[in-house]
């Protein structure tokens, strides 16, 4: 799902995206609270969306430059801007059309304009700036763990032997979840 818009600097962009409010009145009372949620959601008709799949992008080089943005077939994308007469852009939200959106409440967007669902692709033709950050996710830190103890972390040796008994029908025991690497567990990889 891919929605454009113009604002006027990308702080407008992240305060048309901030659900901080929404989500802090969540995790102290348990509840929503609609009136908490960004215009984005207002606008849609949902509660909430997953900040894991979603790509929000904000460019000063106008049109050309968000086209090189959006993970997507850039003569695709082009084509749908000119069916909705969209000559001015420089912010692309780009959403996993499985997780929680439908295309009829995509369409309820008033700030920005729905464009449609479009294949991800991740070295698009005819993009030549970033693909979205979608090729590579890195994270950093510091420890005080040893190599080997810091490398159990991402020890999966168990599960994984689950996982090859489960398919090759050696068993009929689903693979135990909680024997997923710690890291796999921290960020809910399943």
């Amino acid at each position: 799902m891919i929605w454009v818009g113009q604002f006027d600097s990308e702080a407008d962009v992240e305060k048309y995206m901030d659900q901080s409010a929404f989500r802090q009145w969540w995790k102290d009372y348990d509840e929503d609270n609609k009136e908490l949620r960004c215009q984005f959601c207002k606008e849609l008709g949902v509660m909430n969306y997953d900040e894991d799949f979603l790509i929000m992008k904000f460019t000063s080089d106008g049109l050309a430059g968000l086209l090189n943005l959006i993970p997507a077939d850039t003569q695709k994308i082009s084509l749908s801007m000119a069916d909705k007469n969209i000559t001015m852009a420089n912010a692309v939200i780009c959403y996993n059309c499985r997780e929680g959106i439908s295309p009829k409440k995509a369409e309820n967007a008033t700030t920005m304009t729905y464009l449609g669902t479009f294949e991800f692709e991740l070295s698009p033709e005819g993009v030549q700036g970033s693909n979205a950050g979608l090729e590579y996710m890195i994270w950093i830190g510091t420890t005080d763990k040893s190599r080997e103890e810091f490398m159990e972390y991402f020890n999966q040796d168990e599960y994984m032997k689950e996982i090859r008994d489960y398919k090759e029908s050696r068993t009929k025991k689903r693979p135990n979840p909680e024997h997923r690497c710690q890291f796999c567990k921290d960020i809910n990889i399943k």
